[in-house]
């Protein structure tokens, strides 16, 4: 009988190797499409990724508080403290969007990997969390024309963007005291941004155009460090409270620009590096979030002790990016101080009941933010609705995570963002460091 026990066990856990394999493959860039195209990420590092679970992205990005022990919060180091379990999980996200500017509105898809995970508990009350996630992203392309004085002649002007920063994190949470636990995290964050301007002439005597080509090499190190308080009420509930910090740092940089004047079939014709390893940096402000949630019966869920688990909660975060302009300013654009509000929440009816419906997580959020992007001399504004689901495989212990969000960033006054987001995750909790025993 223990032979059959441990043979079933090495199928199941076989299964599961290959069903992560095969979900890697999938959420990595080859098997998705790459970002979308976003104007937005012009300004500066592009766009900052949320840095949140797929769990907490279905809750709005609520998070900072609220505890977990099947899945990552990648929000607060410290709550790693809760881990028993090893954990692992992947995600992969998606976007379509529609892009509407004065009279024109364009549409795009795209999606890449989201994040990988693994958690594993080192000792009693205390776990280590390493990862990659992206921390920015670039991708836009964007045409204007202008006429010169004096001239019939139009010139065409192209700016295009790719590339982005990815972040490889090596985080740590121990519980100090019963209700008090405190956590730190490492970051290296490591890529490059290429940006190209273009300019096309027409005189009617033999096009050609003059392209300037900027690529920055970024590498550094940042930290986090995460608190965790909380209070145990009425009803096997209790209230959290959760703050991190994100250190202010300097990005290095090496910097790379070159000029080439090309046909309009592309032939280079003559070009000129101005230079090639300029050390540059861009500075990264500090970045504080606080969240304060209440959580009934999850932690005794997950064992199994008890029925109904639920949660809901909300997070405030702050960012001063207006101390990066020094690099990143654009004409009428800029960036300026930051912050978002998240509202979220989740049930899980009954863990132990047969009902496959009852033992599902369902989620549900709202978030606000003034962004750090200020376009046209105008302040952009980002809201959302998500709801998220979490369906349990593997005796409730492993889950197959997902969320959807539709949501609207900017205005018509200057560039209207119509989203819908969706992300696909895997989380597989098992005991992986056990020493084995014989009767």
């Amino acid at each position: 009988m223990k032979t059959t026990n441990f043979y079933l066990r090495s199928v199941l856990k076989l299964s599961t190797s290959s069903l992560v394999i095969i979900f890697i493959l999938f959420t990595s860039p080859f098997g998705f499409a790459q970002t979308a195209n976003n104007p937005f990420s012009r300004i500066g590092l592009g766009d900052i990724s949320s840095q949140r679970s797929i769990s907490n992205l279905g809750m709005g990005g609520m998070g900072v508080s609220l505890p977990t022990v099947k899945s990552s919060n990648l929000q607060n180091p410290a709550l790693l403290s809760y881990h028993k379990l090893t954990v692992f999980e992947a995600a992969g996200v998606g976007e379509y969007k529609d892009l509407i500017t004065n009279d024109i509105r364009t549409n795009d898809f795209g999606g890449n990997l989201g994040y990988l995970s693994l958690i594993f508990p080192v000792y009693k009350n205390m776990a280590i969390n390493v990862g990659f996630q992206p921390f920015s992203s670039v991708k836009y392309n964007a045409v204007s024309y202008e006429l010169l004085p004096n001239s019939p002649t139009f010139v065409k002007y192209d700016y295009a963007g790719t590339g982005g920063v990815s972040q490889v994190f090596l985080s740590t949470g121990h519980k100090i005291v019963q209700n008090l636990s405190v956590g730190a995290q490492v970051n290296y964050n490591f890529g490059a941004i290429s940006n190209t301007s273009t300019s096309t002439l027409d005189d009617f005597r033999g096009g050609f155009l003059a392209q300037l080509n900027d690529r920055y090499n970024y590498s550094d190190f940042t930290y986090r460090l995460g608190l965790h308080y909380f209070v145990s009420v009425f009803d096997n509930s209790q209230i959290n409270i959760g703050v991190s910090y994100d250190g202010a740092a300097d990005f290095d940089a090496t910097h790379f620009r070159a000029f080439e004047r090309k046909t309009l079939r592309d032939a280079v014709v003559d070009g000129d590096t101005l230079f090639s390893e300029r050390k540059e940096s861009i500075q990264i402000p500090d970045a504080f979030t606080f969240g304060i949630s209440l959580q009934r019966g999850y932690l005794e869920a997950a064992s199994g002790t008890q029925n109904t688990a639920y949660s809901f909660g909300v997070d405030y975060s702050m960012q001063d990016w207006s101390i990066a302009n020094g690099s990143t300013v654009l004409g009428n654009n800029r960036l300026q101080s930051s912050y978002k509000i998240s509202v979220g929440g989740e049930i899980t009816p009954n863990v132990r009941n047969s009902n496959y419906l009852l033992r599902t997580t369902y989620r549900a959020g709202f978030s606000y933010s003034q962004t750090p992007l200020v376009v046209n001399d105008e302040s952009i504004e980002d809201m959302s609705l998500s709801i998220g689901f979490s369906l349990p495989v593997k005796n409730n212990f492993s889950s197959l995570n997902m969320y959807g969000a539709i949501g609207q960033r900017g205005s018509l006054n200057s560039i209207k963002e119509q989203y819908v987001r969706f992300g696909l995750g895997i989380s597989i909790s098992d005991r992986w460091f056990v020493r084995s025993r014989f009767d």
